[in-house]
């Protein structure tokens, strides 16, 4: 019986937890404003989430998995495809 315990530890120690990052585009035709914003909330839901002008356009321009945790105020990690575009950085045109 004590057997039948050691497989079950070792698979929940292994196990990881994964989220996806997006890169997102924010941008206002009629201002010429625009800003790239790396989140963990979809184009959907960050205009939820964050208060965005109704004017503003929120794109979907890229995403990525990352492993880990996002508790603790953990960065969001960084774009294996493209290393100019990584938390905490947000690049802005305003």
């Amino acid at each position: 019986m004590k057997w039948f315990f050691w497989p079950v530890i070792f698979f929940s120690l292994s196990s990881l937890a994964e989220y996806r990052a997006y890169q997102l585009l924010i941008s206002n035709g009629e201002a010429g404003k625009s800003k790239v914003v790396v989140s963990t909330f979809d184009q959907i839901q960050y205009r939820e989430y964050y208060p965005v002008d109704p004017g503003d356009l929120v794109e979907y321009q890229n995403s990525w998995m990352c492993n880990g945790r996002t508790d603790k105020f953990t960065a969001i990690c960084a774009n294996p495809q493209s290393p100019e575009v990584g938390p905490p950085s947000v690049r802005t045109g305003l």
